[in-house]
């Protein structure tokens, strides 16, 4: 990631920027103890071939969909979920926290971690970033369904989706957590993805809910700021829309009024019909 950094600070064409990057992607490897992490990795691969999964965001539409539905479905949940009350009813296959370990130097923001890990009982695990380790480990929790993931570059700079995204490795990360859902999903062999609570409305009001719980913004950003965040997130979506698409693998967006429009849209209800 240091070369990825330092290449924002450059004045370079972003062209360069990219084909740079996309060679740091292509040669960039784990050093022994993270391989020893990552390995681990190994035992998803292809676990749910040509199932079908559900991916589940945090916005606000949560609220007005049935998700005692998804009980038989695979399922990958991220962030906060354990806020969410049919966890009472079913647990996700997976929850995915995705943030690196700076995003979590508050005391309290680590609590916050600690409260998702004892507050929801995933069938197949968590997925953290590989820099959160040190921080689980001192929660002194269980580690056997904890895992790992590394990343090595921004997904929106790939310019080459050839090469395959192996969990075992580096793989690209991004400005959302659902880039490793997603990453995840398509790494279970899962052939159709879809993506709910995912309502990306960040930009229709400073003061609009964005999530399906009540949750205070302590840390303001400007509208510029949120407008280059939406930009980085969506370019984002784009590369992964073509990796999956050379992939025979359908990403659809089943969140009520959404606007996130780079994949297909379909209705919730009609998904189990």
């Amino acid at each position: 990631m240091k070369i990825h950094t330092a290449l924002h600070r450059w004045i370079l064409p972003p062209e360069i920027c990219k084909r740079v990057g996309q060679l740091y992607f292509d040669i960039s490897g784990v050093n022994g103890s993270d391989r020893n992490m990552l390995i681990r990795n190994m035992q998803f691969r292809n676990k749910y071939e040509k199932r079908r999964c559900f991916i589940i965001g945090n916005g606000p539409s949560l609220n007005q969909l049935d998700l005692s539905l998804l009980k038989n479905d695979i399922t990958i949940a991220m962030n906060r979920f354990d806020q969410h009350p049919i966890l009472g009813a079913w647990q996700p296959n997976f929850l995915c926290m995705f943030d690196p370990a700076a995003s979590f130097a508050r005391p309290d923001l680590r609590e916050q971690m600690k409260t998702v890990l004892k507050g929801v009982t995933p069938r197949d695990g968590f997925f953290f970033h590989i820099s959160n380790k040190p921080i689980i480990e001192s929660f002194g929790i269980g580690s056997h369904k904890v895992f790992f993931a590394k990343t090595n570059l921004d997904v929106k700079l790939l310019t080459n989706t050839d090469r395959e995204w192996d969990l075992t490795g580096p793989v690209p990360g991004g400005w959302s957590t659902s880039v490793l859902a997603l990453i995840l999903a398509m790494y279970l062999g899962c052939k159709e993805i879809y993506m709910v609570g995912m309502d990306h409305n960040w930009l229709v009001d400073k003061t609009y809910c964005t999530h399906f719980y009540q949750y205070q913004e302590e840390e303001h950003q400007t509208y510029v700021e949120m407008m280059e965040y939406v930009l980085k997130v969506f370019k984002g979506y784009e590369v992964i829309k073509k990796y999956a698409c050379q992939r025979d693998i359908r990403i659809l967006n089943a969140t009520p009024d959404s606007y996130l429009d780079v994949f297909p849209r379909v209705k919730y209800e009609t998904v189990f019909q």
